[in-house]
């Protein structure tokens, strides 16, 4: 199910998805992430990337239907995080992970 999760992501445009698992607790978790919209106005870019995640399909319909899964919350909210690598100036690194930060580089 994995290839249609990841799929279905990046045609919406989404900055990333996780799927987790919990086999202990017998849960399953589908963690998506909207990317900032470039309005101007940071108001709006934030309501309109929420908004685009509220309404999308939940991506649950991929799960096999043998599971029995039954969804049990939808916890679609505004998360608003920031990355503060150290300048590049002093060391740091471009990251090759889109959903990242940049980290310095290791230092002796």
């Amino acid at each position: 199910m994995w290839p249609a999760v990841r799929d279905d992501a990046e045609a919406h445009g989404l900055s990333s998805v996780w799927l987790m698992y919990q086999p202990e607790e017998k849960q399953i978790g589908i963690l998506t992430v909207a990317a900032k919209t470039d309005d101007a106005d940071p108001a709006v870019a934030v309501s309109r990337g929420l908004e685009r995640l509220e309404r999308l399909a939940p991506f649950g319909r991929f799960l096999p239907e043998q599971l029995g899964t039954e969804q049990l919350m939808d916890r679609t909210s505004l998360i608003i995080s920031s990355w503060l690598p150290e300048s590049r100036a002093l060391g740091g690194a471009h990251s090759s992970f889109d959903v990242s930060p940049p980290h310095p580089q290791p230092q002796v």
